[in-house]
């Protein structure tokens, strides 16, 4: 947890030298993305720890981040205007059922050979 809070830190950090940003708004980003830091990476790191175990608890923690994927794209879809964004969440929607298609097919192939 102390390094993805030392990683948030560090981002903002970059992120305020590199487009010269002089106003507290990073402030209260950093300490937001903290909070969320210290609530989710623990469990998050916990269902990374358990993606190469077999059976369905490892099927399902490497089905996170598609699915994680797939979730954004609904609830906070990119671009700044609709042909972007139905681009985006094309590309991200594609690629995340393909990911999923994968990981299930790599289960059921491994659970065949048991």
């Amino acid at each position: 947890m102390v390094a993805l809070l030392a990683a948030t830190a560090a981002y903002y950090i970059a992120d305020t030298i590199v487009h010269d940003v002089s106003s507290g708004s990073y402030a209260y980003d950093t300490v937001y993305w903290w909070v969320a830091s210290a609530l989710f990476g623990p469990v998050l790191g916990a269902i990374g720890a358990c993606a190469g175990h077999p059976g369905v608890i490892g099927m399902l923690a490497r089905l996170t981040v598609p699915v994680g994927a797939a979730v954004q794209m609904a609830v906070l879809p990119p671009g700044r205007n609709d042909v972007l964004t139905n681009i985006g969440q094309w590309v991200v929607w594609t690629a995340a059922a393909v990911a999923a298609g994968l990981v299930v097919a790599h289960f059921l192939r491994v659970r065949r050979r048991a």
